[in-house]
């Protein structure tokens, strides 16, 4: 028999093995219990799918548009590895039948490569860039199951709960942040049931392993940056007490040494909060990666906000741009930013929700949209309240402005397109209207 882990072993004949795992799936779906062939994490995660209600027959859900889904990959921590995955697994994927794909700790789909022709089939069952594969939404899988169990899991044939799936084996792996022990996502391994091997499962491991080795070592470069740029500021002068922090909240050295500790806290944004008995002020170094610490009143704090330029009159999608970096954004992101320009000390969860629904609806749906747009454009999103942490200059906004101030000949200079045109959200089509109403062209 198999290992806890892995499903199928060296001496396991696939086909035959996947039909009698078909029979125990049948039985257990009828009623039967899973029968003892049927390893405890798959019967146990059999039980957890059937508690979601999950309907055996459906697809995964598609979250997100791939190109979408491709644009938060870029920023992704595991984006500038992509070559060591595609140089550890996409070789052996392509010959062996096999796609290999790239997921964040929610389960969703980021990237996908490998033979073509399975690509193509995985495309029928939605394994896609896009898609959601999370147990709570597939049920049994490689992927979603090991971010449950935070370890690494073959999953084969009728063992999935999916059964969609049964014609597939599948391996994967999740990956943590070596400092901070986060979860990041999963990589996978997945083809044919005829194709299974338990040395896919050992790839994909090795591969996660790889993977967190050089996130260890980009983590240290990054913390030997940050201490001769600190270096260099000693050298040309600073307060008595000063130190250097990395985005961890570590302490990587300080003058004198030991006045501020081994590690600080994380405020929600992730900005280190001093030891109560002191006051100090920060000021970002190495592109945000850390931060020097002089010893002093916090009010004295010198925190620069980034830009944030916000174009959404007659496009369908707003382009925005955070501190000369330039995203177009998928119709629901426009709307939640063009909402929370409008209110910049911030709105809550059902303010948010009644502005772009107009009805109740499941906080999920919200957090995971503010999920989303946070990955994308990082720490200028911010939460409880939901806001912009970031000076804004939009151009609704200005047209408003003008309007409200009386200036219609500088109006008429101005662009007179609609606000998101396409949108259908409340709190966008009354804006709209208010715009018409000051003096705009008619909606």
């Amino acid at each position: 028999m198999p290992n806890a882990w892995v499903a199928v072993d060296a001496g396991i004949d696939p086909r035959s093995w996947a039909r009698l795992l078909r029979r125990a799936y049948n039985r257990a779906v009828s009623g039967g219990g899973a029968p003892t062939i049927v390893r405890d994490v798959v019967s146990a995660s059999w039980v957890r799918s059937e508690a979601a209600g999950l309907d055996p027959e459906e697809r995964a859900p598609i979250m997100l548009e791939r190109a979408e889904a491709c644009r938060l990959f870029q920023r992704h921590p595991l984006a500038p590895l992509l070559h060591i995955v595609e140089s550890v697994l996409v070789g052996v994927a392509e010959y062996a039948h096999q796609v290999v794909a790239i997921a964040d700790r929610d389960g969703t789909v980021l990237w996908t490569g490998g033979n073509a022709e399975t690509l193509h089939a995985a495309e029928r069952i939605h394994l896609k860039p896009g898609a959601l594969w999370s147990e709570a939404s597939v049920g049994t899988n490689a992927l979603g199951t090991s971010l449950v169990l935070d370890h690494p899991l073959q999953i084969f044939a009728a063992e999935h709960f999916k059964q969609t799936m049964h014609g597939w084996s599948s391996a994967a792996a999740p990956i943590h942040d070596p400092e901070t022990g986060e979860l990041l996502g999963a990589v996978t391994l997945s083809g044919p049931v005829n194709a299974a091997h338990p040395h896919g499962f050992s790839l994909v491991v090795a591969s996660a392993q790889i993977l967190e080795a050089h996130l260890a070592h980009e983590a240290a470069h990054r913390d030997e940056r940050l201490k001769v740029e600190y270096l260099e500021r000693v050298v040309c002068g600073c307060p008595e007490a000063s130190a250097v922090v990395n985005s961890t909240g570590h302490v990587l050295l300080a003058m004198p040494p030991g006045w501020l500790g081994r590690k600080l806290r994380l405020s929600g944004d992730g900005v280190p909060l001093a030891p109560s008995a002191e006051e100090v002020r920060l000021e970002p170094l190495a592109d945000g990666d850390g931060y020097l610490v002089l010893r002093g009143p916090a009010e004295q704090a010198d925190v620069s906000r980034p830009l944030m330029h916000l174009q959404v009159l007659g496009r369908d999608r707003a382009h925005v741009e955070v501190d000369g970096r330039g995203f177009d954004l998928s119709l629901r992101h426009s709307e939640i930013l063009v909402i929370l320009a409008q209110h910049p000390d911030g709105v809550t969860e059902q303010d948010l929700a009644s502005a772009l629904y107009g009805t109740p609806i499941k906080s999920v749906t919200i957090r995971a949209e503010i999920s989303r747009l946070h990955k994308l454009l990082g720490p200028v999103i911010r939460t409880r309240p939901y806001r912009i942490a970031a000076d804004v200059r939009a151009d609704f906004l200005e047209l408003e402005a003008l309007l409200d101030g009386g200036h219609h000949e500088r109006v008429a200079q101005m662009d007179s397109r609609d606000l998101l045109p396409s949108s259908e959200a409340p709190a966008i089509v009354d804006q709209r209207a208010r715009l018409a109403m000051n003096g705009r062209a008619p909606v």
